[in-house]
């Protein structure tokens, strides 16, 4: 057999999973006009981990406004004794856009992010902005209140100290979450 007939069969399961994820299922995942989530994911780029509380609100069938509480605390592998740094806080708000019967959103948030711990030019609590964009995120409800969400890469700027030397934090995230319709 050749290459191409080793991958056929992997092509044609793709396909019918694509199908039943997205075409069959004719009712939308989110009825509610609220929503609330749980997300948390790793950046590897930059070492941090996320710990977020969503909520949303929507406005019609496709977007919805949504808001953000983010903990992203950050990791320095040159030094295991004080690797872990209590890192930010970014409290956001945003929009959202649902697509695919309610199977794919893309989303953005800006606003305030907040430093939680003492750097040797920074104190804590000095307070700068951070913006994210999830370019596409994949969700399977599991019931009519409750789904899995996956963000497969977002992006995160993380600025929380703007005077003197700017701490700027680049990030590619990956996460999960859970969502719930209230």
């Amino acid at each position: 057999m050749t290459f191409n007939q080793h991958r056929l069969p992997y092509t044609l399961l793709g396909l019918v999973l694509f199908v039943m994820l997205f075409v069959m299922q004719t009712r939308p995942a989110q009825a509610s006009e609220y929503q609330l989530g749980l997300q948390t994911g790793l950046s590897l780029n930059s070492a941090s981990a996320n710990l977020s509380l969503e909520g949303g609100m929507k406005i019609d069938d496709a977007f919805s406004v949504v808001s953000k509480f983010d903990w992203n605390p950050w990791f320095d592998a040159q030094d295991f004794n004080t690797s872990f740094k209590a890192g930010v806080l970014n409290i956001g708000i945003g929009a959202e856009y649902r697509f695919f019967n309610d199977r794919c959103r893309t989303a953005v948030y800006a606003g305030p992010s907040i430093l939680l711990f003492n750097t040797a030019l920074d104190e804590q609590g000095s307070t700068g902005f951070f913006v994210e964009v999830q370019p596409i995120s994949i969700r399977w409800p599991l019931t009519d209140d409750f789904a899995i969400r996956l963000d497969p890469a977002s992006v995160h700027l993380v600025v929380p100290v703007l005077t003197g030397i700017p701490l700027i934090s680049f990030q590619y995230r990956h996460s999960v979450a859970v969502e719930w319709n209230l």
